[in-house]
């Protein structure tokens, strides 16, 4: 029978911090800004033309991934800390 692992064993590997962050939904950096409105007029975008509107949700991609480099380079940093 195989052993099973403790709760603290699960939860020091689920708080390594080495997984991505959970993705961040369009609305949550939306509001950051104050909401959808306010997030297109920051850019100088229009919320009733459809090539802005897809311009803004590419700005939100790349926030996203701006996201999750920065989220593996404080990884990498911490690991490279403390396992010279």
């Amino acid at each position: 029978m195989p052993k099973s692992k403790s709760k603290s064993e699960s939860k020091s590997k689920k708080d390594s911090g080495s997984e991505a962050p959970a993705r961040k939904s369009d609305y949550q950096y939306q509001k950051d800004f104050g909401g959808f409105n306010n997030f297109m007029h920051s850019y100088g975008l229009k919320t009733w033309d459809h090539d802005d509107i897809r311009e803004g949700k590419a700005i939100i991609e790349a926030f996203r991934e701006q996201d999750q480099k920065d989220h593996f380079a404080v990884v990498l940093a911490i690991t490279d800390y403390r396992y010279p």
